[in-house]
């Protein structure tokens, strides 16, 4: 009787999260509380059962995120924090078990995303890093793990996030390294896992606009460039790398009337690869003239040769039968 319980706890879990994926919370919130009554009885018939706590805190977690989807933000704080508190016994109950310690990870993480939206920042990034410290030892441990690689960079770009929203953007910057570092590393071994690319393009991205606050516009430009390798037939990504590049142009020797020697020649190489990465991008079958006769960001190419090549390139496309 028990293991049918624990079975059909598992079982609306499964559908509790298929409901999400097709947007009907109100569904998948009722097969996450079903699994949670189930949950809750099976922990009190087994409570030492770690498998049982597992579940159970599996499912509080489900559950907290429809609750904050749903606007119920306290509800999704007394679940996410409940499961948090689950996992942290089972972790010390079974300290040899990484599959625990990464759920925790998961668990304190996803609390943290919820203080984030909640302007809690000072919490959220309490929860970034108390992931990164658990799940620090298993990387070590696991070095060629590509998911929990991609787990690490995930809650720094997390992290970054918040600080950047903060205003503390000589952290984030850190933050952001940090992710695209270990997401190198995951895609590195798992390039055909398309959320890899993607992951390491947001966090790269990332890395590109906080290193624009505090000034670094070489690193950010680097960055972008990453970026654009990451995409040689994707137009609107490379579209994209061109704002980014149109960006650091913009802050060279900004609010000064005149620009060193220095500072023209790094004008120069911005614009020059903010014009390549429009170039590649029309190649790749980018064709909005409009969008791109009105995008204020792209006003420093506007003045350049290369950009009228770009609107009559895409004017004869539109003439074309």
């Amino acid at each position: 009787k028990i293991e049918f319980q624990a079975a059909l706890a598992r079982h609306c879990n499964y559908l509790g999260l298929l409901h999400q994926d097709e947007g009907d919370r109100t569904a998948a919130a009722a097969q996450f509380e079903q699994a949670l009554a189930l949950c809750e009885n099976l922990l009190n018939e087994k409570p030492d059962a770690a498998e049982y706590r597992s579940l159970l805190a599996a499912t509080c977690g489900y559950l907290g995120h429809v609750r904050y989807a749903t606007g119920d933000h306290a509800g999704a704080r007394q679940l996410l924090d409940r499961a948090s508190e689950l996992l942290e016994r089972l972790v010390a109950t079974n300290p040899a078990v990484g599959r625990f310690q990464e759920q925790l990870a998961s668990a304190v993480g996803q609390l943290g995303l919820l203080m984030h939206e909640l302007g809690d920042y000072d919490a959220a990034i309490e929860c970034f890093d108390r992931g990164h410290a658990i799940r620090e030892p298993l990387v070590k441990t696991n070095p060629q793990d590509a998911i929990l690689h991609s787990s690490i960079a995930a809650n720094a770009h997390n992290k970054g996030r918040t600080l950047g929203n903060s205003g503390r953007y000589a952290e984030a910057l850190l933050a952001f390294q940090l992710a695209a570092d270990h997401q190198r590393i995951a895609f590195g071994r798992a390039p055909e896992v398309k959320r890899y690319r993607l992951n390491l393009s947001n966090h790269l991205k990332g890395v590109a606009q906080a290193a624009r606050e505090i000034g670094r516009l070489a690193e950010s430009a680097a960055a972008a460039r990453e970026r654009q390798s990451l995409w040689p037939d994707e137009p609107n990504e490379l579209y994209s790398v061109a704002h980014e590049m149109c960006d650091c142009v913009v802050r060279v020797g900004k609010d000064k009337n005149n620009l060193t020697a220095e500072e023209q020649a790094e004008r120069e190489r911005y614009l020059q690869w903010a014009i390549a990465a429009l170039q590649q991008a029309v190649a790749s079958g980018f064709n909005d003239r409009d969008r791109l006769r009105s995008d204020h960001s792209l006003d420093s190419l506007r003045g350049r040769p290369e950009f009228r090549d770009f609107l009559d390139t895409l004017a004869k496309q539109r003439q074309s039968p």
